[in-house]
């Protein structure tokens, strides 16, 4: 019986040899703040912490399923995000204590801390594929950004992110995507909204994500075409963050619910 399983497998699905070498996408683990700097209007540095990832391709990214695993922080991309080719994406613990920082929502918020100290931080794709690892630490040769205010940052997405001499502490502004890439002439309409909101894009949508300002997913809508109607009654009234996936990427919008 397993030999004619086996058979039968390897005719109709591939040997186990497809499982080696396998194709996975190009994201790169760029910047990393594990250890933020405490102050008087942010007291608990461990919601300041964030990582961004960044598409070192040529060809745009389908992000469905691509997760961080282990046992360390956690998180999973909703289906139908997808990152263009050069851009980057942030996720941080806290999206609200991010966007109150830095002046722009994350892209999604993710669970657990980072380590004050090393930690190993592992991106795979929806199947368990490595995509990335860095493995930091607050030791030589890594550079200083332990609790003194500054991240890590990756010299140059090009570079092996492996080696610890490749990263530099960095005190840069953090800056949203959006600057990287032109805006796809994205309107939302009507803003306030009361029912139905009209998302339109030039460059095509393929999937829109609601967001609660704590970075909660709370409604996922797939699309096929220039102009999504995305309905906000269910909705309590306040701020939403309408985060719109096209093929040039993706780019978040701010909504009022009335």
């Amino acid at each position: 019986f397993m030999q004619a399983r086996e058979e039968w497998i390897t005719t109709n699905i591939g040997g186990y040899s497809l499982c080696s070498n396998v194709a996975v996408p190009q994201l790169t683990i760029t910047k990393i703040m594990y250890h933020p700097q405490t102050s008087t209007q942010f007291p608990d540095g461990d919601d300041l912490e964030f990582i961004e990832i960044r598409n070192t391709g040529i060809t745009t990214v389908n992000l469905s399923g691509v997760y961080f695993m282990g046992t360390g922080l956690v998180y999973q991309f909703p289906a139908n995000a997808t990152l263009g080719p050069g851009l980057c994406v942030i996720i941080a613990s806290n999206a609200t204590v991010f966007q109150s920082r830095h002046g722009f929502s994350p892209f999604g918020q993710f669970t657990r801390h980072l380590s004050n100290s090393s930690e190993k931080i592992m991106l795979a794709d929806a199947f368990g594929n490595l995509i990335d690892i860095v493995e930091y630490s607050d030791r030589s040769p890594w550079p200083d950004a332990d609790g003194n205010g500054t991240y890590l940052r990756l010299k140059d997405p090009a570079l092996d992110n492996s080696v610890a001499e490749n990263w530099e502490a960095s005190s840069d502004v953090i800056t949203t995507m959006e600057e990287l890439s032109p805006d796809p002439e994205i309107k939302l309409y009507p803003n306030p909204v009361h029912e139905m909101l009209t998302v339109r894009s030039g460059s095509g949508i393929s999937s829109i994500c609601i967001y609660d300002l704590r970075g909660s997913i709370l409604l996922t809508i797939e699309g096929s075409g220039n102009e999504v109607s995305v309905d906000m009654s269910p909705m309590k009234p306040g701020i939403y963050i309408v985060r719109i996936f096209t093929r040039e990427g993706s780019f978040p919008r701010r909504i009022i619910k009335e």
